[in-house]
């Protein structure tokens, strides 16, 4: 190997356009309807692996109950969903298993690492990943300001954002997540911790 820079510099090409293929593919698969065939194979394949893997799974749900939820989805998937709508019936039906490791996020969107997004976002942090969150009694305070923005105060309570009120995201996702059997204690920071996700 003469020239091990130019070999270097090759793959970090290779690499680059491999992911830049891999972020678009992924972008265009989020916004894709399923197929329902396709998801109802995903149902038999995610309830089969359930009965087959998981440990102490009717612990706080019986079989028979778990069996209907399954049942119940494959009747109402009768047409195309795109993958979120899809994950959130999933996700409510594993919700019902009650064991808090259980939680299927929604997908969101990858940073294309060419193109305008290259140039718009090269040297910033995305807003979210600077702030935290905290939601109790049915309110989303802002618990951490990460940013050099001094009007955003720890404490506050957050009303809407972009006309999107917190509430209706807890409304909307409160059924894909919970904590281990009956305890409610999770599920605030949970909802907390996952809502950069849930209103993206």
């Amino acid at each position: 190997m003469k020239r091990p820079g130019i070999y270097l510099f090759l793959l970090g090409c290779l690499l680059t356009f491999v992911r830049c293929a891999n972020v678009e593919k992924y972008n265009r698969f989020i916004e894709t309807p399923l197929a329902v065939e396709a998801m109802q194979q995903d149902i038999n394949y995610v309830e089969h692996n359930l009965w087959k893997m998981h440990p102490d799974l009717f612990l706080y749900v019986r079989e028979d109950e778990l069996k209907i939820k399954f049942d119940s989805l494959r009747r109402t998937i009768r047409q195309p969903l795109l993958p979120n709508q899809f994950q959130l019936a999933l996700a409510s039906v594993l919700a019902q298993v009650r064991q808090g490791h259980m939680t299927l996020s929604p997908l969101i969107s990858k940073f294309d690492p060419k193109g305008k997004d290259k140039v718009r976002y090269q040297k910033s942090k995305g807003p979210f990943s600077q702030l935290g969150f905290h939601w109790q009694e049915n309110t989303l305070y802002l618990s951490k300001n990460g940013t050099l923005d001094s009007s955003l105060v720890a404490g506050s309570k957050i009303l809407s954002i972009e006309g999107i009120q917190p509430q209706n995201l807890y409304t909307k996702y409160r059924p894909t997540f919970t904590s281990d059997g009956y305890n409610t204690t999770f599920l605030d920071q949970g909802f907390g911790r996952l809502f950069p996700r849930y209103y993206q």
